[in-house]
């Protein structure tokens, strides 16, 4: 694979992975939670995806993007974790990690990802 390929594959999945992972911002409030469900889904579906093609085919930005995947998606089960051992008040509509730490941490991770794809983009052209 060369790096242009590389660098394609990796913004591909990167924005898979953010539809994923995002994607429930763009859903009414009714639906958010069935939204969030498919898209962890969608992202663990992208992961594995990530992973196989990494090994066998992907560069170094595949890899990272592999990595980042990896990272919010432990970040969001280790966020889920310690809600189950210890609540914490959660308004409506609001995100539940970003409700215990008072920092928009969607907002932050989206902006990591737009910088990773704006990178691979880069690499790509």
């Amino acid at each position: 694979m060369t790096r242009i390929q590389d660098a394609r594959l990796a913004c591909g999945l990167l924005a898979v992975v953010g539809l994923g992972h995002f994607g429930w911002w763009l859903a009414p409030l009714t639906a958010e939670a069935d939204v969030w469900n498919v898209g962890a889904n969608v992202t663990l579906a992208t992961m594995a995806t990530l992973a196989a093609v990494g090994t066998y085919l992907g560069g170094r930005m595949v890899r990272l993007a592999c990595l980042l995947a990896v990272c919010l998606a432990l970040s969001e089960a280790g966020c889920s974790l310690a809600w189950l051992v210890q609540p914490w008040e959660v308004q409506p509509g609001q995100p539940q990690c970003s409700a215990l730490l008072g920092v928009p941490l969607g907002l932050l991770g989206l902006w990591l990802l737009t910088v990773c794809v704006a990178v691979a983009a880069g690499r790509a052209s």
